[in-house]
């Protein structure tokens, strides 16, 4: 395993440092379980023990798998997460922010992307529901929402 370092260009706000968030308590730091919860999720099946081994009854075959995944897949399909956290700084000491899904860029590093600027664009609604995100769960931020070009090393 190497280091890398990564260019991100998102749309969003900067979280204080000593930021708490909602699913840091509620699902060991886990935003997707934490949203789960949140929204009111709930498994057709169970095919897993606590300590992650097959639950009785359930095999590696087991046909009910797949009706398992599909279930996961629309669900998340009809209820995605919001917001996108992103840790600009690093793993060992991470900083993040919240920003707009889907409207950014990932750079890797020793992988030039070439973009057109005039296609990152957020609508108002975008910026209002981020806004109504970070007011329901309180996340403490700095500024106000922005263009962001981030940095991790990891």
């Amino acid at each position: 395993m190497g280091v890398s370092t990564n260019g991100i260009i998102a749309f969003g706000v900067v979280c204080e440092e000593d930021c708490k968030f909602p699913w840091d308590e509620e699902c060991d730091g886990g935003i997707d379980e934490w949203w789960k919860k949140e929204r009111g999720f709930a498994d057709i099946h169970h095919p897993w023990t606590p300590d992650g081994n097959y639950a009785p009854g359930w095999t590696e075959n087991d046909p009910r798998f797949r009706e398992y995944y599909d279930h996961r897949t629309k669900w998340r399909a009809k209820n995605p997460v919001p917001i996108e956290l992103e840790n600009y700084c690093s793993g060992g000491s991470p900083m993040y922010a919240i920003t707009v899904p889907g409207v950014g860029l990932l750079c890797w590093r020793g992988d030039p992307k070439t973009f057109d600027p005039t296609a990152l664009v957020v609508t108002d609604e975008q910026v209002a529901a981020l806004m109504e995100f970070l007011k329901r769960y309180e996340i403490k931020y700095i500024g106000e929402p922005s263009w962001l070009l981030m940095s991790y090393w990891g």
